[in-house]
């Protein structure tokens, strides 16, 4: 009787170990991949802030080392979309009509630009690497949610964002 409940004992702790290492793994490689497409990310919209064709330097007060929030703390794991907060200028403070959405689609269509130039793809073909999924002026503030169409929960992710606007116009 002893021998059977050691064993049984055993056995369980074998499987509870080999998921609690799973889950380590899986969480570490997730960490990975959030630092590398937040740098990507990071990068390519600070190319697409400086590029000369557009007049984002007249708009935007930002430092040339962009910072970003995950948001995945609020929305759920694997999430690759990243919110950053630059300063408007003076003469754009309490514009937000500037900010429709002829102009998010052009920066979003420049954002895409370059990342296609350094060779940043989708994770399926039929999206852009990165959708502007949410944006928003507060207190002189323009925030802006990029997804980095690289997973699954990601493309969900702004689906279901897509979803609740178009629901708020009805």
């Amino acid at each position: 009787m002893v021998i059977v409940l050691i064993t049984l004992v055993s056995v369980i702790l074998i499987i509870a170990i080999y998921y609690i290492i799973k889950r380590i793994r899986r969480n570490a490689a997730l960490r990975i991949l959030l630092r590398h497409s937040q740098k990507l990310t990071n990068k390519t919209l600070l190319q697409t802030l400086n590029d000369e064709t557009q007049d984002y330097q007249q708009i935007f007060d930002y430092k040339n080392d962009l910072t970003s929030d995950p948001v995945q703390d609020i929305w759920g794991r694997g999430i690759m979309v990243f919110e950053y907060r630059m300063l408007l200028k003076a003469d754009h403070e309490d514009d937000a009509r500037l900010f429709d959405q002829k102009f998010l689609r052009q920066f979003e269509a420049t954002l895409n630009k370059h990342a296609l130039e350094n060779g940043i793809i989708s994770s399926m073909p039929k999206y852009p690497p990165f959708i502007i999924s949410d944006s928003w002026v507060l207190t002189g503030c323009f925030h802006l949610d990029i997804a980095f169409m690289t997973n699954k929960p990601t493309i969900e992710y702004v689906k279901d964002m897509r979803k609740a606007d178009l629901e708020k116009l009805n």
